[in-house]
């Protein structure tokens, strides 16, 4: 059983802040300073760290204290007020966490807009744009994702103006997770990597879990299971990186239920329990009733039912979140219908019931619910009850359905949406236009009254125009030939290395640790060479070139050298700026077609044609100008001649790529790999090779 997010990503994102956190709060030490302490700014800052508490009763006192105090310092006139009113608004905030953390959401939406408001009037709007998110997140589960969209894309624009990188990596991965909510999965996916590239390259460790685990949901929805499972691994471990000391358990939980789903129990039970061991002690309890509920479950499956029964009653008894909680009484029930006991599993589904009369469940707990209901009354009787079940399951089921179609629907409302923007955009446009127009035409009638001054000027302007023409001709030449001189630069040295030239004279060799290069050579060379001319070899050699030159700056890849029938171009050179290795994969791939693609061509009109081969590799090179005449920008080192390896080592009409670019590229959607092992390589020995190719 795959671990359901509550509100889809979006509000697990939002609590990671205040109710994942509070489980580290140290209640005792922080009563001990608010003792100790009697300036009101320091009082109030500790207040609110307590009203963070895992604690409800403790965490709900200390939120309202914190508000009653606020309260009284503003009465008083406080010489912060705006720093007092931040506190006070995330004083309605906390109590309002507490309230969801009861399963009281309805009641909790109240405070948060209130915290919003008081953010507002003391013009904090990092606040106003923290609250906002969670109000986005009540709008996707309560089926209007457009007006989400409109209120995370209002953020983003807010941390865009401010330069804030980590804001807007939390506003993509929020957008991603509205846009996955509805179906858009595509689109879902490029905001997912966005966010994580921006997540990774601004130091939000707290977020990389989060995002790479939402990655692995929607390849997990598509029936990808093993790409989801590699970046839920990949989530597992970004969380040893992370603040939130339990970013582990949610990834870990879906990897045991593709494992179970692929009856691999055993395998399930081992990663799961060693999940239980790195949570350690301590008040994680809402993460460790989700790993108990689960280790139920992979008992359950195992047939040891005594321990599933045991860790079902151990996920009830740690957890504090309504929701889970009822998740946990359900499997339970399941367990006990398991051990042929339905009088129990009744119980369970009466204690779900309990606890959703007093809190908001969502319509698929609800679901849940009734059909553990209907399955303890078919063991048991009476009739009735079995009939009344089973019909409140299905009209349930019936609303879970009827709820995916309007997420549908709402993502082609989506779509229509951005074309009446569109529309809108390009009306507006006309009208300025018109606008435009109607000031022009009442500019010409003032431009009239001076045209008889001008003329007078005119004539002076003349005069001086003469005496400036020759001055200005000489400057024309001279900046010509200056851009002339500097376009051959940059055409022969990468953009950072020609300013250097430029500035100091010369250029000092780098160490450049991750360079990804690329090298082709055509098969059969000579014997082709022999059927042309040599007007026609060389014309055929620059037109495959010159392909590959747009091919590559396309990506932002630094061409090195050509060597007779050899082509040899690089990324990363320029670092963090630089071209990725996916980059020059995709390119080595957008070669061969080309090459295949012209061979046919030139088939057609009974001219032969080049195959070729091609390799890549990456690795750390040294990279520098070579002498002071006819000078050359170079790169050297092992990575070099491993990469001249791998195209001698490859065949034709492929992309061979080295073990070192294959980890950094592997889990690209739309790639297809394949290992060939440990392949021979001229004065290097058995090298891991693999071929790539388009899904």
């Amino acid at each position: 059983m795959l671990l359901r997010p509550a509100c889809h990503a979006l509000t697990g994102l939002l609590l990671v802040y205040t109710c994942a956190l509070s489980a580290q709060v140290n209640v005792d030490s922080l009563k001990h300073v608010l003792a100790r302490t009697h300036r009101p700014l320091e009082r109030l800052e500790v207040l609110r760290q307590l009203s963070k508490a895992y604690d409800l009763d403790v965490a709900a006192t200390y939120a309202l204290a914190t508000i009653h105090y606020a309260d009284s310092l503003l009465e008083q006139g406080s010489a912060n007020d705006s720093t007092v009113g931040s506190q006070r608004g995330n004083g309605l905030w906390n109590y309002g966490v507490q309230l969801i953390r009861r399963g009281s959401s309805d009641q909790a939406r109240s405070w948060y807009e209130q915290a919003i408001v008081q953010w507002e009037a003391v013009n904090d709007m990092e606040g106003v744009v923290f609250g906002n998110s969670q109000l986005a997140a009540y709008a996707v589960a309560e089926g209007r994702p457009l007006e989400a969209l409109s209120t995370l894309r209002k953020n983003l624009a807010f941390h865009q103006e401010r330069g804030d990188k980590a804001g807007m990596a939390r506003d993509r991965f929020q957008i991603g997770s509205c846009l996955h909510s509805i179906g858009e999965q595509a689109t879902a996916l490029d905001h997912y990597l966005q966010a994580l590239d921006d997540a990774q390259r601004n130091g939000v460790p707290e977020l990389v879990p989060a995002i790479l685990g939402s990655i692995g949901m929607l390849y997990g929805e598509q029936g990808q299971q093993d790409t989801a499972i590699a970046y839920y691994e990949r989530a597992v471990q970004a969380s040893s990186r992370s603040p939130y000391r339990g970013a582990h358990v949610s990834p870990t939980c879906n990897i045991a239920g593709f494992l179970l789903s692929r009856g691999e129990p055993t395998r399930a039970l081992r990663i799961v329990q060693k999940a239980l061991e790195e949570l350690g002690s301590g008040e994680f309890h809402d993460e460790r009733t989700v790993l108990h509920r689960q280790l139920g479950i992979i008992y359950r499956e195992l047939g040891d039912l005594e321990s599933a029964v045991k860790e079902g009653e151990r996920s009830i008894q740690y957890n504090a979140n309504v929701s889970s909680k009822g998740l946990a009484w359900v499997e339970l029930g399941h367990t006990w219908l398991r051990r042929d006991q339905p009088a129990k599993a009744l119980a369970c589904a009466r204690a779900v019931r309990t606890l959703h009369a007093t809190s908001s469940a969502p319509i698929v707990d609800r679901r849940e619910c009734a059909k553990l209901f209907y399955e303890a009354f078919n063991r048991i009787g009476p009739t009735d009850s079995i009939l009344f079940h089973y019909r409140h399951q299905q009209a349930l089921s019936d609303s879970v359905d009827s709820h995916e179609i309007r997420m549908k629907m709402q993502s082609v409302a989506l779509k229509q949406q951005e074309l009446a923007d569109s529309l809108s955009a390009a009306e507006q446009r006309h009208q300025d236009q018109l606008l435009h127009e109607r000031e022009l035409s009442s500019e010409q009638g003032r431009k009239r009254a001076f045209m008889l001054t001008g003329m007078a000027v005119l004539l002076v302007a003349l005069g001086l125009w003469s005496r400036l023409r020759f001055t200005r001709r000489a400057k024309r030449a001279i900046e010509k030939e200056k851009d002339r001189s500097e376009g051959l630069l940059r055409n022969i040295l990468p953009e950072d290395v020609a300013e250097e030239l430029k500035a100091k004279g010369e250029a000092d060799a780098r160490l450049i640790d991750d360079v990804t290069i690329l090298f082709t050579d055509f098969k059969g060379f000579t014997a082709i060479s022999e059927q042309l001319t040599a007007r026609e070899l060389v014309d055929e050699l620059n037109e495959c070139f010159k392909a590959f030159d747009h091919i590559i700056t396309a990506r932002g890849i630094e061409k090195i050298k050509t060597i007779g029938d050899a082509y040899m171009c690089a990324g990363g050179l320029a670092g963090a700026k630089g071209s990725s290795p996916l980059q020059v994969v995709l390119a080595a791939l957008e070669m061969q077609d080309y090459m295949v693609k012209r061979k046919a061509e030139r088939a057609l009109h009974g001219l032969p044609g080049f195959d070729m081969r091609l390799g890549i590799h990456t690795g750390p090179v040294v990279a520098g100008i070579v002498g002071v005449k006819k000078f050359q920008y170079d790169i050297w080192g092992d990575t070099v001649n491993i990469a001249s390896r791998m195209e001698s080592s490859g065949e034709i009409g492929q992309v061979n790529i080295s073990e070192a670019t294959y980890a950094l590229v592997n889990n690209t959607l739309g790639l297809r790999f394949t290992p060939r092992g440990k392949v021979q390589a001229k004065g290097k020995g058995e090298l891991e090779m693999y071929f790539v190719s388009r899904a």
